[in-house]
């Protein structure tokens, strides 16, 4: 609770939980509902929670970003046993209005892109999906894309967008992400792990893993720093949407 005061009082107005997995917190009696109303009371502008989509999906939040990196057993795969199931039952049991995938791209996965964005398309709790690619982070080095498939990965989900499907990212993001040309570390975000805050996310400072980032919101974030209004409006539009419906 003292970090979200601490947020709030330095100017954030957005505020994204993930972890490890949100529902899995517990504060003796608190739980993650309690935390997003606390927010909420503080006056946070937007409250998200990143989840793997195993626990049901109540409708404290404003917005929910859901894991989702295949279709049945590749999603099991990379997600742990029976993961795809709970998630598809999740959220076709909330009537949670605001709900997005994040698929993250690896070299396990990257021939499943279109499969999950027409899956995404089909499936009327989904609002859109967020394209990200795979953070080395120590112990997962080996899902690293190389820089061919990256830019290639990048270039069949611009093409998904042009054609209708629901990819959230810009055409500029997605360009960004796939060249890996986008600036870093961005000033514009702050992630805390209840001990120890860092500018743009916990990685700061170690180059083997910033300079091979895949963090989609990051790369669209970097777009608002650029001089270029109409990508910026087009972002903010993305945002509007997701907020009101």
């Amino acid at each position: 609770m003292d970090t979200m005061y601490g947020f709030y009082r330095k100017g954030v107005r957005y505020l994204y939980i993930q972890g490890g997995e949100p529902f899995t917190w517990k504060d003796e009696d608190h739980t993650l509902s309690d935390l997003v109303n606390t927010a909420k009371e503080i006056g946070f502008f937007h409250v998200a929670i990143c989840t793997n989509g195993t626990f049901p999906l109540d409708p404290t939040p404003d917005t929910y970003w859901i894991s989702l990196d295949g279709i049945g057993r590749t999603h099991d795969n990379i997600r742990g046993s029976n993961a795809f199931h709970a998630l598809r039952r999740n959220i076709n049991e909330t009537n949670h209005p605001h709900i997005c995938a994040n698929i993250t791209i690896n070299n396990e996965n990257a021939g499943c892109l279109e499969e999950l964005v027409h899956f995404v398309a089909e499936e009327s709790h989904l609002r859109g999906v967020m394209v990200n690619f795979h953070i080395p982070y120590p112990g997962v080095e080996n899902l690293l894309l190389d820089d061919e498939t990256r830019i290639k990965v990048a270039e069949q989900a611009i093409n998904l967008k042009r054609e209708g499907f629901p990819v959230l990212n810009t055409v500029s993001g997605l360009r960004a992400m796939g060249q890996n040309t986008w600036p870093r570390p961005l000033r514009l975000s702050v992630v805390s792990d209840c001990e120890n805050e860092y500018i743009c996310c916990r990685a700061h400072g170690q180059d083997s893993i910033c300079t091979h980032c895949g963090y989609a919101l990051w790369a669209e974030l970097s777009r608002i720093l650029r001089p270029n209004i109409f990508e910026s409006l087009k972002l903010l539009r993305q945002v509007h949407k997701l907020r009101t419906g």
